[in-house]
């Protein structure tokens, strides 16, 4: 049986998973591809202001997601669809760990579209994550909010 206050937490992960969405699919398609554009006297100084001012929009998605997946799997232990969401966060994190940061460690321009290549990674398992958590929330609400 789950607690009454499962729709309020499941809401509030699906809303940092959607931000998170947004987010990845603007990085992917605008953001990182402009990085090959912008001039090579001010790609260093661009590529690091980026850096320090996305964290402070995207650190406290990532800790809402990671709370919102241990909250998960202790509410819902044997609920297949929560370990697959929480193992496609698993992949975005260890893509980013592994991948991602290493790349924006000593990124070039020249080693942009690499960047933009491996970021699929984690496009494709935020789209996944988001449309999963949206099934598992609509699982939750009363059958009155679901069905006419």
């Amino acid at each position: 049986m789950r607690p009454l206050h499962a729709p309020f937490f499941q809401l509030i992960q699906l809303i940092a998973s959607a931000a998170m969405f947004g987010i990845i699919w603007i990085v992917q398609i605008v953001i990182y591809p402009l990085l090959a554009e912008v001039g090579p006297n001010a790609f260093q100084h661009y590529h690091a202001e980026y850096m320090w001012l996305v964290t402070w929009i995207i650190a406290p998605l990532m800790f809402t997601e990671t709370c919102g997946c241990g909250w998960h799997l202790l509410t819902s232990p044997h609920d297949k669809r929560v370990w697959i969401a929480v193992g496609l966060f698993g992949v975005i994190c260890l893509s980013t760990a592994f991948i991602q940061v290493p790349q924006h460690s000593d990124l070039t321009q020249e080693e942009v579209s690499q960047l933009v290549s491996s970021n699929w990674i984690r496009t494709i398992a935020w789209s996944l994550r988001l449309f999963l958590l949206t099934i598992i929330f609509m699982g939750t609400l009363p059958p009155s909010v679901t069905k006419p």
